[in-house]
């Protein structure tokens, strides 16, 4: 492995400007989802244009999310925290 040779912020730049582009990348796509669905909705003048089930679904629907999202949290935990130091 070659050793680089400067000053070691310069370095650490790089990633850093990249999550700042992600970063970016992510809000304004959730913008411009939001603009089309205001432009479904109101086009189509339903409450909800493109659901795919009932409203009876809806408290099973929370329980689903709550799940995915703590099982995500949980495998995000596990990896930050066995992740090796470099």
């Amino acid at each position: 492995m070659r050793r680089r040779r400067g000053n070691p912020e310069t370095y650490a730049e790089l990633p850093n400007r990249r999550g700042t582009l992600l970063a970016s990348g992510l809000i304004v796509g959730e913008s411009l989802v939001g603009v089309l669905m205001a432009a479904v909705i109101g086009a189509s003048g339903q409450e909800a244009p493109l659901a795919l089930a009932g409203k009876d679904f809806a408290s099973v629907a929370n329980w689903l999310g709550l799940a995915v999202f703590a099982t995500v949290a949980i495998l995000f935990y596990r990896r930050v925290v066995t992740a090796k130091q470099a």
